[in-house]
């Protein structure tokens, strides 16, 4: 199914879900572009770090990216990339981008009680109108890593 997908898409988004098994490792391995998504708690922040520590242990060499989750607002949004950028460049020697922020937002919650997605349930809810920038500035920037061959070939390559 993959391979149907491959000659007709720019971009393709993998939600690989929380953890480090070696399936999240590998997709990670073959994008061009990772997003690490935290929260502002404690321990989210600290299972991102450790997300980005394994993906430089493994030699990572892609772009990540940090995307912060369930905010009340840029200014939280920003704190909690900093401290964790700050500790990647510091102590891995590794450069995470600021990937954006989602806002918490009840419209989520709404969405999935309906078991619909939120960006197609209330578009205009704060949250979707982040998605959307998010979205808009991976598609504005992903251009250009043609050069690296199929994601799909590569990914395939890291299985044999």
């Amino acid at each position: 199914q993959l391979r149907k997908v491959d000659g007709n898409t720019d971009i393709a988004v993998f939600d690989c879900g929380a953890g480090l098994s070696r399936n999240v490792i590998t997709f990670a391995q073959a994008a061009d572009r990772v997003l690490v998504v935290t929260t502002p708690e404690p321990t989210a922040v600290t299972d991102a770090y450790a997300v980005i520590k394994t993906f430089r242990n493994h030699q990572h060499s892609s772009p990540i990216s940090l995307v912060v989750n369930m905010v009340e607002g840029r200014d939280e949004a920003r704190a909690v990339y900093r401290r964790i950028a700050g500790v990647a460049k510091r102590f891995l020697n590794f450069p995470i981008a600021d990937g954006g922020y989602i806002l918490h937002d009840s419209a989520v919650e709404l969405a999935v009680r309906e078991r619909r997605p939120f960006i197609m349930a209330r578009p205009s809810s704060n949250a979707s109108v982040c998605v959307v920038s998010i979205a808009s500035e991976l598609a504005r920037t992903c251009g250009g890593w043609q050069e690296r061959g199929s994601f799909f070939r590569r990914l395939a390559g890291l299985f044999i």
